[in-house]
């Protein structure tokens, strides 16, 4: 019985945060539970979240996130910048960087 009710509970948390559309899953729940108005734009989230990885050196994540953050916004000019920045560090890391 116990083991029942912890596989819903993981079932349900797990299909919550991957019940959005954006291309990285849980984007919406992330805004919910961290109390950000939906008007904060996926792309906008994205990148704030690309930043605080590149401040701790996590640059892969980062790459990651800026990389989905330019399929839904293509032109925007701080992607494109990011995207080439991080490229280059993690195709020249310097020690201690990710």
């Amino acid at each position: 019985m116990f083991f029942c009710k912890i596989q819903d509970l993981t079932s349900a948390r797990l299909s919550t945060w991957s019940s959005d559309s954006s291309s990285v899953k849980g984007v919406k729940q992330l805004k919910v539970r961290l109390g950000i108005d939906e008007v904060v734009s996926n792309p906008a989230l994205l990148i704030e979240l690309a930043l605080f990885c590149e401040a701790n050196k996590n640059y892969q994540f980062a790459f990651y996130l800026i990389s989905e953050a330019s399929i839904l916004a293509p032109n925007n000019d701080l992607i494109i910048k990011k995207l080439v920045e991080y490229e280059g560090l993690l195709n020249h890391p310097t020690p201690g960087t990710s």
